[in-house]
């Protein structure tokens, strides 16, 4: 079994619900156990931030431009995507730039240092052994190969377009005859 982490899912156009609609998934891991993965291309919009005050995370709004919706899994729990530049505490490592972290101590930490490319999710994205590999063949997701630039610093608006449009589809115009 070959596995996908390091890659991004890129949601087909007839996956039309709130959650998947558009999405692009960073898997963080993914092995015989199944995979996990964070949507980076949901901002959580400025008119939820009371939403997520009352759920007890009371976010400084300084912070609120890094927030993400990661998935539909565990809402109430905040990670941290951030770069390798910066690592303490043993946080789950996707790749040679990329790590993963669950701990708060580390955000704080990480919003200090000014240069260290960061995402705080909330939630995530999960599946059950040979799931993911399921929907692929049906046709829900495109899979591709991804870098820290992408995902931390191009713009979340577009990443949907750009990475079909990298594909050679052009949007949602590749179904439509």
């Amino acid at each position: 079994m070959s596995s996908f982490k390091n890659q991004i899912l890129i949601s087909m156009p007839h996956m039309t619900d709130n959650v998947f609609s558009k999405s692009v998934v960073y898997i963080c891991n993914h092995n015989e156990n199944g995979a996990m993965g964070l949507i980076i291309n949901k901002k959580v919009r400025n008119c939820e931030v009371h939403l997520i005050n009352k759920k007890g995370f009371d976010l400084d709004l300084e912070l609120f431009s890094t927030l993400y919706f990661g998935g539909p899994v565990s809402v109430e729990h905040g990670l941290v995507l951030h770069h390798t530049d910066f690592l303490v505490d043993d946080p789950l490592i996707v790749s040679d730039t990329i790590a993963l972290t669950n701990k708060k101590k580390i955000l704080e930490k990480i919003i200090n240092k000014k240069n260290i490319p960061y995402k705080i999710m909330l939630g995530h994205c999960s599946w059950a052994p040979n799931q993911l590999e399921e929907e692929i063949k049906c046709g829900d997701w495109l899979m591709q190969n991804t870098t820290d630039d992408f995902i931390f610093n191009f713009p979340s608006k577009q990443m949907w377009d750009h990475a079909t449009y990298s594909l050679g589809l052009e949007g949602e115009s590749f179904f439509i005859n």
